[in-house]
């Protein structure tokens, strides 16, 4: 096993990776990539045998990446098409799969182009700018994706750990408008006896959008409405506040104020702040990047932990811009000196794409500049376009750090629920994310599916996508079948779009089978848990493809409508309209575990091979492959269970290979994580 590193230029410090490597000479990277050095853009190339290429996290296509063309660029755009060569993320840990497997990571914010085989299937071209980090890893094992993975996860550190009642069920929905709105969800959900743990606010429960507030509904005679509060602590229903990167311009907004004062903002080349639009209008982009503008957006968080407030989604971190002052003024004039008398159709073309052009300019990043001290050695102003993909991860740093903080100050140990829509590799310790705005489309529940391995190899492991879409609007079977995957997942949000059709479970028709389906959740949370440790602790995947582990099973290299989930699980959800089952490849003998209800299952035991599996839609199948153990939490009555602190996690039953079996590590919170070793047989 070996490890390289190599470095090209002067880097910015990024803290990906958290183990020291020596250098290497570039001479011995000739053995893995053809390096050509132009212009200051480094070009790395290579031919492709019958090499797979797995990785890149947070991308559309398969788990197979080869054929496909992607660009690390952190990129605020809903329309997540098949053609898309970036979404909200960049994740530059890749691996290359063939006679001599391999990994590759490039460690830079910079913007990174890959093409993995798309202008010509047999060659392989990534290219980015001098200033960077790159890291081989060579294994030679029977089992060499998976050994990779492994040591990669051990370079850039632990993977963060949701506190467990962030396991449950999420209801979320961009519309809600005041503490009416969540009362009724929350009284929408009683009256329905279906559990709820989770209730997220979005950007219209805060007062002018901006953030660490609530609007003026949630106040009552002047002061915050502490009843509200505790009414939730009441129902053991945590409230999850959304918050934005961008902070509004507002004379007496106390983080607007806070921010200027500390000069904790990004700038242009002048050093004035630059203003761009977002939802609040007129905003700064504090600079998450210096210590100033880290340290008092991370003081915001005081204003809802104070409430008690344990559980928050940062949003629009990529950064998402509107607008700039600078193009929106250009517009404006081109708008005026138009001769409307001799308009033409291409005016109207040209006033299209210039609409289009104002949002996420790439001028705008281009004209935004950072205090960052680890950017150089001898100049710590940075542009913004050379640090895009940090941005998202540092602000999650500074809340993390903030949370570290008022533990400290306030003598507590406790957990807090984080995630967010942007990344990069090394954010994975401090926050988990969601996949951003996906769509109620079919194909994005099989994306999603395909997205949870590639997640896990680049140290995301809590992460979900919004269950039934959330954009356009969604079918009640989809609703259903994705809630079929999603109980596997560790963030479980049901989460749609104010301007589609509700899909809250309270307001669907079909409430006994969601309720029924959230109730396997339930009985499922014990494995899911303990699976989710053992891989932060053993620096493992928590979705992995058949691929992976079953290398010399011909019929697993191509699946990837299938994943081994945990170490004894095989999940294979429906994903296609109107289909009353689908194919499955078991590449064990396994039992088939068909479950109705967290109290109501029956198993199978079926051969290894190929098997036509019937699943309604009333019903989760999925299977315990050979030597395989399920621990399930007992679940006595479907419709008592109000949330995650009603289902007794002490008393459990286990099915699966327990004769065969001398013990099964279980994981459970209790103040802190503890781990206990039971007795099968």
């Amino acid at each position: 096993m070996s490890v390289l590193r190599f470095g090209f230029g002067e880097k910015i410090i990024t803290n990906s990776v958290i183990k020291d490597y020596q250098y290497n000479d570039l001479k011995l990277l000739n053995h893995y990539f053809e390096v050509q050095l132009t212009d200051g853009v480094v070009t790395l190339s290579r031919k492709l045998d019958d090499d797979k290429i797995y990785g890149l996290g947070e991308n559309v296509k398969g788990i197979n990446k080869r054929g496909c063309m992607f660009t690390s660029f952190n990129e605020d755009d809903p329309d997540i098409t098949e053609d898309r060569k970036s979404l909200y993320a960049a994740h530059n840990f890749l691996i290359i799969a063939g006679k001599n497997t391999f990994g590759l990571f490039i460690d830079t914010p910079k913007v990174v182009d890959y093409d993995l085989g798309f202008s010509d299937l047999d060659n392989l071209v990534i290219k980015t700018k001098d200033g960077f980090d790159l890291y081989i890893i060579d294994i030679e094992s029977s089992t060499p994706e998976l050994d990779i993975i492994h040591e990669f996860r051990e370079m850039i550190g632990k993977s963060y750990i949701a506190p467990f009642w962030a396991f449950g069920v999420a209801q979320s929905r961009w519309g809600y408008k005041s503490k009416q709105d969540l009362e009724d969800v929350i009284n929408g959900f009683k009256e329905k006896k279906l559990p709820l743990d989770m209730l997220f606010c979005d950007i219209d429960c805060l007062e002018e959008f901006e953030d660490f507030t609530f609007n003026n509904t949630f106040y009552k005679n002047g002061k915050i409405d502490s009843g509200f509060f505790k009414g939730l602590k009441e129902d053991k229903i945590h409230l999850v506040p959304i918050v934005d990167a961008a902070v509004k311009v507002k004379d007496g907004y106390f983080l607007y104020e806070e921010l200027m004062k500390e000069k904790g903002y990004c700038t242009d080349k002048d050093g004035n702040p630059y203003i761009v639009g977002v939802w609040p209008g007129d905003s700064l982009l504090p600079d998450y990047l210096s210590k100033s503008g880290s340290e008092v957006f991370g003081r915001g968080y005081k204003k809802y932990l104070d409430l008690g407030i344990d559980g928050f989604w940062n949003d629009m971190n990529e950064p998402a811009l509107f607008y700039s002052k600078k193009y929106i003024n250009e517009f404006a004039n081109h708008l005026r000196n138009i001769d409307y008398d001799k308009f033409h159709e291409m005016d109207f073309y040209i006033i299209r794409d210039k609409v289009n052009q104002i949002k996420n300019n790439i001028d705008d990043y281009k004209s935004i500049y950072h205090k960052y001290d680890l950017a150089y050695k001898d100049n710590n102003i940075v542009n913004h376009y050379d640090v895009h993909n940090m941005y998202g991860y540092k602000m999650v740093e500074a809340a993390h750090n903030y949370f570290e903080k008022y533990n400290l100050e306030n003598n507590i140990n406790k957990k807090y629920l984080l995630f967010s829509r942007s990344s990069m590799i090394g954010s994975h310790r401090y926050s988990g994310i969601w996949t951003g705005d996906n769509a109620a489309y079919w194909n994005h529940l099989l994306l999603n599916l395909k997205m949870m391995p590639s997640l896990n190899m680049c140290g995301y492991l809590y992460s979900g996508a919004d269950i039934g879409g959330f954009g356009h609007n969604a079918s009640e079977d989809l609703l259903i079948r994705w809630m079929g995957l999603g109980i596997f997942t560790p963030l479980f949000r049901n989460h749609t779009c104010n301007w589609v059709r509700a899909k809250d479970y309270h307001l669907m028709q079909r409430t006994n089978i969601i309720r029924n389906i959230l109730s396997i959740r339930y009985a499922l949370l014990p494995y899911i848990y303990s699976e989710y440790i053992k891989a932060v602790n053993n620096d493992t995947l928590l979705f992995t493809p058949l691929a992976f582990r079953f290398r010399d099973d011909e019929r697993c290299a191509d699946i990837e409508d299938e994943l081994l989930f945990g170490d004894s699980l095989l999940i294979a959800p429906v994903y296609s309209q109107n289909a009353n089952g689908r194919m499955v490849y078991l590449p064990t003998d396994a039992i088939e575990v068909r479950m109705k209800s967290g109290k109501d299952y029956k198993l199978t035991n079926l051969p290894k091979g190929d098997h036509y599996i019937k699943v309604d839609l009333d019903e989760v199948v999925f299977f315990i492959l050979d030597g395989g153990i399920l621990p399930l939490a007992k679940i006595d009555e479907v419709d008592k269970i109000k949330n995650i602190e009603s289902v007794n996690y002490n008393d459990l039953e286990f099915i699966g290979n327990i004769y065969n079996k001398k013990e099964y590590i279980l994981y459970y919170e209790q103040d802190t994580i503890k781990e206990k070793k039971i007795k099968l047989n």
